[in-house]
């Protein structure tokens, strides 16, 4: 019998012969002949043991020189990317309102050049079953191009609602203005070793956080980042931020509150991001805590992000801002 244990990982081995069946002299060869392969075997089994063990129970990423170099590069990536023009995605809203199951769904297009993104005005389910007309003059205006919707709105005084906590006019790239950080470069001199004078380059940050590195409870590794914000905390939203620490995407951002107007303004957001094509884009806005909107209360309040397909350039896509009446979720400019 063979034991071995690392890192809590432990292997067991046992051989066991029948002399009964098998008449001694062979059985001798056999242990024999046995017992070296079992032998060399040994270190290699432990070692893969050991890389098996360390990797399952290791989810801390490589040292990074600080904070804020892992949030710069996380940054440079985002920039770097280059969405298609015309992107065509879905939203799909779904919460518990008042313990009962609710949801809508929005078809939507977004242009990468001016970070334009339409909506359309009604979710399918309120196509399909329209609420009421409000009283006095009311106009459905709806365009579709080749085939595709390309907007329908409708133009009245106060339209009836259906959009729970209200209509999602979001696009599908947004960083809560981490992107926009300004940085400021200036020229120095610089002395070598030698004496000489070199021009030299430093930047200075207009820093509206300070990050710091926490644990990351993830089960792989990631750079998890505080940011404390230093000027306005109403308007520096982000808290918390997960960077992958091979490809330096961000996996996740935790805000505090969401969205320019809305229900329940003071609660937490955990948005997370996903990768199409090599794009960075949002794939869901949850709610950590209920809100409350027009006397209800909505548990588990996601907004959904998927679909994403690129428009064709031979396609006419008509992109017009309509703003809608009643509450819309925006995020700030």
């Amino acid at each position: 019998m063979l034991r071995t244990g690392m890192g809590g990982a432990r292997l067991r081995f046992v051989a066991r012969f029948h002399h009964s069946d098998m008449p001694v002299p062979y059985t001798e060869k056999f242990r024999l002949w046995l017992s070296p392969l079992l032998s060399a075997a040994l270190p290699i089994v432990v070692a893969l043991t050991a890389g098996i063990a360390a990797g399952a129970e290791s989810s801390d990423p490589p040292q990074a020189a600080s904070a804020e170099d892992v949030f710069e590069a996380a940054k440079v990536r985002w920039l770097s990317e280059r969405p298609p023009p015309i992107v065509r995605y879905a939203i799909t809203f779904h919460a518990l309102r008042n313990g009962e199951f609710v949801q809508n769904h929005y078809r939507a297009v977004y242009r990468a050049a001016d970070n334009l993104a339409k909506v359309a005005r009604f979710s399918d389910e309120e196509m399909v079953r329209p609420q009421p007309p409000a009283p006095g003059f009311n106009l459905d205006v709806y365009v579709s191009l080749r085939g595709h919707t390309a907007g329908n709105w409708r133009l009245s005084a106060a339209p009836p609602s259906d959009d729970f906590i209200g209509y999602p006019d979001l696009a599908p790239r947004y960083l809560f203005g981490l992107d926009r950080t300004q940085v400021f470069v200036s020229k120095q001199d610089v002395a070598n070793e030698k004496g000489l004078t070199l021009i030299g380059r430093t930047r200075s940050v207009a820093r509206s956080y300070d990050i710091s590195f926490a644990p990351n409870e993830l089960p792989w590794p990631e750079y998890h980042l505080l940011f404390r914000p230093l000027i306005d905390p109403r308007r520096d939203r982000v808290r918390e931020m997960w960077v992958d620490s091979a490809s330096y995407t961000v996996d996740r951002i935790v805000t505090a509150g969401n969205f320019t107007e809305g229900p329940s303004p003071g609660v937490r957001w955990i948005t997370t991001f996903c990768l199409v094509d090599g794009v960075q884009y949002i794939r869901s806005e949850e709610a950590l805590a209920p809100l409350r909107q027009r006397g209800a209360a909505y548990e588990n309040a996601t907004l959904e992000f998927d679909g994403f397909a690129t428009v064709p350039r031979n396609e006419t896509t008509l992109l017009l801002r309509v703003s809608p009446s009643g509450l819309a979720l925006r995020e700030p400019d």
